[in-house]
């Protein structure tokens, strides 16, 4: 009799090889969380989630754990799954934030490195780290990239072949930039240093490249999906050059490959 009681109870929560009283295994994000332009009074996060229609909602909160700001996006295959969620909050100046990211309410990334640092004052100090050419055959072991969480910076700014694509595939274009965010140590960075960026001729295009290239288009699209910059390039849809205040420093990150050679040269008629 004692044997038919265990064996009822444990059918009770055992069914085909699942524990019914169990909840399902959150799904985690396909890439990020990255951290992109922070300014005093906005935060932008971006990552990608596993399927179309999920919602994805990202949590700021300060010191104390009381909640600061809140942001939703639905993500969908146009966008390659990817969002960029804007946080509304006037930050203080160094004051330590974290933040949680949900998909369709669920905690999928809630780390304790998961920081945002509330930018320095005009009048104060920045520090700002620059970087190109993330060749993966020379940063497999990820030592760089430690060395720049080191630093703390308010920013890490990529200035192109971040990373190395040599295609204005669309497809291949969005798979790079997923393979690139997801190596281990680069996302553990990016995860609270907030990235700025602009890209040069492998990321553009391939070697060399710059200037009205077939598929060009295709290019530009993959960088805005897979950043959170906010606004880039011009009105007309062209270009991904961006401007950002990081205390006392103003900066204009230039896009120097999609500009090229379209008209003459100011100093050789001839080019």
């Amino acid at each position: 009799m004692l044997w038919m009681s265990i064996l009822i109870s444990a059918l009770l929560v055992f069914d085909g090889g699942v524990f019914l009283d169990e909840p399902e295994s959150p799904m985690a994000l396909s890439a990020g969380p990255m951290v992109g332009k922070v300014e005093p009074e906005q935060v932008r996060i971006w990552c990608r989630a596993t399927e179309a229609g999920q919602e994805i909602k990202a949590i700021l909160i300060d010191a104390e754990g009381a909640e600061q700001a809140t942001s939703r996006a639905i993500s969908s295959e146009d966008r390659d799954l990817t969002v960029e969620l804007v946080l509304q909050a006037k930050l203080r100046p160094g004051h330590r934030y974290r933040y949680r990211i949900l998909t369709d309410g669920i905690a999928v990334a809630e780390g304790a490195d998961q920081i945002i640092v509330g930018p320095p004052l005009v009048r104060g100090r920045a520090t700002l780290v620059f970087g190109s050419c993330a060749n993966p055959n020379y940063y497999a072991d990820g030592e760089i990239w430690r060395q720049i969480g080191q630093f703390e910076p308010d920013a890490l700014v990529l200035l192109g072949d971040t990373p190395y694509i040599d295609t204005t595939d669309l497809q291949r274009q969005r798979a790079a930039y997923r393979r690139f965010w997801q190596q281990q140590h680069v996302a553990a960075l990016i995860r609270r240093i907030p990235i700025l960026a602009t890209w040069d001729d492998h990321d553009y295009g391939k070697n060399d490249s710059v200037g009205k290239i077939p598929g060009r288009s295709n290019s530009r699209q993959a960088f805005s999906e897979y950043h959170a910059l906010g606004p880039i390039g011009d009105d007309t849809g062209g270009g991904i050059y961006s401007k950002h205040r990081l205390g006392p420093i103003e900066l204009f990150i230039l896009d120097t490959r999609w500009y090229g050679q379209t008209e003459p040269s100011p100093f050789d008629a001839d080019r």
